[in-house]
């Protein structure tokens, strides 16, 4: 039997702490985690690292009349499936489209999980930017009385709009610093390891600061290649750039070779060394702020974004061409078979002239 849209009581709650009511239909929306004790309490922001897996917990608590539940999971950006990152779901959601619905209906007093942990993309900061994740939970939910959905369709409420959106973002932090972004280009995020507090103590700049920080490179791709640091301010402002001119950069190798020490340049690379396959190495930073510095730029530093990109060795012929991208030329059962070739040719020339020299010198005698 089909029904009008208007006889449906549906309602929608998205991550809150409050409840939302419409006709007899009434939901709250929790997230837990659990602690050290395995214990199940509410959850609040924490810091976050890449490739984590976090507990974290939505549960659905059905206070009205017995419904049946969806659920929209938008996980960081419209390009990133959340269902490739969370686990502990159970079989009784069945994903359609773009919700998640659950096939069996949510008795008055009942509650239910949507899923238990979240994880953590390990290229966090190159999708997010410096920003903090967002995660965005809409649960809709409509009566099960006089309504029968229908799981082998595209829509199984077959059309059915909730009447009411309460719009409640979520945000995780990560440990980005609240100060600066670090972004990665070229993958260069598989070869540079950076720790979580880099330059975690310029928190709030001011003139003669110095500060410190150090980083790991180390080869894993199977050519030749440049790494690359470059600083920039992403600001309309162009006085607000002059801030890098009150900054003095100096990298160190571990061999204490001088690679870099002048004003750090907007957006202008530095070439942080060149890596065979398999090579290593730690590289020290050091900031200097100029004496100079006015209160005018005492809180600019979070605009600060440090951008590591590498590029691998390529070798071009005068028509552009790539011949060869390693940086040694492997050795090849031909070259060897040349080589002896040659030995052998030599041998048999020096061969000839010691019987020449023996015969002349027996003539003689």
């Amino acid at each position: 039997m089909l029904m009008s849209v208007s006889g449906i009581y549906a309602g929608t709650v998205q991550i809150t702490n409050g409840s939302f009511h419409t006709g007899g239909v009434s939901i709250q929306v929790q997230t837990y985690t659990l602690n050290s004790n395995n214990e199940e309490v509410k959850y609040e922001d924490e810091v976050v690292m890449p490739s984590d897996i976090i507990s974290f917990i939505p549960k659905i608590e059905n206070n009205g009349d017995s419904c049946f539940v969806r659920a929209h999971i938008f996980y960081i950006n419209e390009n990133i499936d959340a269902s490739d990152y969370i686990t502990g779901m159970s079989s009784d959601w069945e994903k359609r489209g773009e919700y998640y619905y659950y096939k069996k209906p949510l008795n008055e007093g009942e509650t239910l999980k949507l899923f238990d942990t979240l994880e953590i993309p390990s290229n966090i900061y190159e999708i997010i930017n410096g920003e903090k994740i967002k995660i965005d939970i809409i649960a809709d939910v409509v009566q099960e009385k006089n309504f029968e959905p229908d799981y082998e369709k595209s829509d199984p409420w077959n059309g059915v709009v909730p009447v009411k959106s309460v719009n409640t973002k979520y945000d995780i932090d990560t440990n980005t610093n609240s100060n600066i972004t670090i972004r990665y280009e070229n993958g260069a995020n598989e070869d540079i390891e950076i720790p979580s507090n880099f330059f975690e103590d310029m928190k709030r700049i001011m003139p003669g600061d110095s500060y410190s920080s150090s980083l790991k490179i180390k080869n894993t791709n199977k050519k030749g290649a440049k790494y690359y640091f470059k600083c920039n301010i992403e600001d309309k402002d162009e006085s607000i750039k002059e801030l890098l001119n009150n900054l003095e950069l100096e990298i160190t190798n571990e061999k204490g070779q001088v690679l870099y020490n002048d004003k750090v340049k907007n957006n202008e690379n530095i070439l942080l060394g060149e890596f065979n396959k398999g090579e290593e190495g730690k590289l020290d930073f050091k900031i200097k702020v100029s004496n100079q510095l006015t209160n005018q730029y005492a809180n600019l530093n979070e605009k600060l974004n440090y951008v590591f990109s590498v590029d691998y060795e390529k070798i071009y012929t005068e028509n552009n061409n790539v011949v060869n991208l390693d940086k040694t030329n492997p050795q090849t059962g031909d070259k060897i078979n040349v080589a002896m070739t040659i030995f052998l040719i030599s041998a048999i020339g020096l061969i000839i002239v010691l019987i020449l020299d023996y015969r002349e010198k027996r003539n003689i005698e």
